[in-house]
């Protein structure tokens, strides 16, 4: 895997777990 590929399957994790899917950006700026 890519570090790319990484940090897509983190950052869907983070959506998945604050019950929402946006973009990464939103995301990561979310509690």
């Amino acid at each position: 895997m890519g570090t790319s590929e990484v940090v897509e399957a983190f950052e869907d994790g983070l959506a998945r777990l604050t019950g929402r899917v946006e973009r990464p950006t939103a995301t990561a700026s979310a509690p």
